[in-house]
């Protein structure tokens, strides 16, 4: 199966999703570690994570990390 570029450019630390889901477009390089813009133009919308154990057993605040992806209106 031939793979593809991604067009997205900007990342920022796993460790730093939820506070991107909440305060994405307050989230700059500066301040937050953005990587490739100099801000998120947008709040995260959609985690994917395949096999991975980052969403919640790896974050220091599970109960919020928990209310966050209980919450579905920040995918709207």
């Amino acid at each position: 199966m031939p793979t593809l570029d991604n067009p997205v450019e900007t990342s920022i630390s796993m460790f730093m999703w939820t506070d991107a889901i909440e305060r994405g477009a307050e989230m700059t390089a500066l301040r937050d570690g953005v990587r490739g813009k100099d801000k998120l133009d947008i709040p995260i919308k959609m985690v994917w994570n395949y096999a991975g154990n980052c969403l919640i057993n790896q974050h220091s605040e599970i109960n919020r990390t928990h209310d966050i992806l209980q919450d579905d209106k920040s995918a709207r």
